[in-house]
């Protein structure tokens, strides 16, 4: 019950960090002063609103909605300012968490998936499934550094599989796929019992404390 309530109040917290940005600073605030023109404007909250209007998949996803020349800069709060050329959304257990303005060529960090907009508009669908997401399925390569590298960190069994957990970045490996990494909340979604949870809740709990400061304006996003 304590981990459903948590979840929730992070959610709700989440949703209202989107809100402001999207009627806020980030993006109605560009408008307002005259730095973001009005044909920009109504382009990117269109597409933000018919990707509301869609159901994801439980899955880290990033997604590209609008790339421009022109460096736009978000007055945000506690007198910080970010520039950048290109605006993503992300989103977590089909939750829009941020909309960020990101320099070009430069993409938000540990996502599951990286999407364009363009890419989800043409699927023309109200819900998304994990393969819709990457329909060609294709298995990546991985070398023998990153085992080495993943080698080092700490190990779970969950579901009765092994996983290396990479707190940083917020993902897990599975020991004899390394090359199917998934999200925390992924791998929530793969535990059978209460020793599997038992073994996750500090891993969640750390995650949402980084994100509440996150939220909160701690770090730049």
């Amino acid at each position: 019950m304590r981990r459903e309530i948590r979840s929730m109040v992070f959610e709700a917290l989440s949703t209202a960090h989107y809100e402001q940005e999207k009627n806020g600073y980030r993006l109605k605030d560009l408008y307002r002063s005259g730095q973001m023109s009005k044909e920009v404007y109504i382009d990117i909250l269109g597409k933000l609103e018919y990707l509301e209007g869609i159901e994801f998949p439980r899955a880290d996803i990033a997604l590209k909605v609008f790339s421009s020349p022109i460096s736009y800069t978000t007055d945000e709060p506690k007198n910080k300012s970010y520039s950048g050329n290109d605006f993503w959304i992300v989103l977590d257990n089909n939750k829009i968490l941020s909309l960020m303005n990101r320099p070009l060529r430069k993409r938000p960090m540990n996502a599951d998936y990286y999407l364009t907009f363009e890419y989800i508009r043409k699927m023309d669908k109200k819900e998304l499934t994990l393969h819709d997401l990457n329909p060609a399925n294709k298995e990546k390569k991985v070398g023998a550094r990153l085992l080495r590298q993943l080698e080092k960190l700490p190990k779970l069994n969950i579901g009765s599989r092994d996983w290396f957990i990479d707190s940083e970045k917020e993902v897990a490996y599975p020991q004899k796929d390394i090359g199917n990494r998934i999200s925390f909340d992924s791998l929530l979604n793969l535990a059978t019992s209460n020793s599997d949870f038992a073994k996750l809740e500090p891993l969640m709990q750390e995650r949402n404390e980084r994100r509440k400061k996150k939220l909160n304006g701690d770090f730049k996003i």
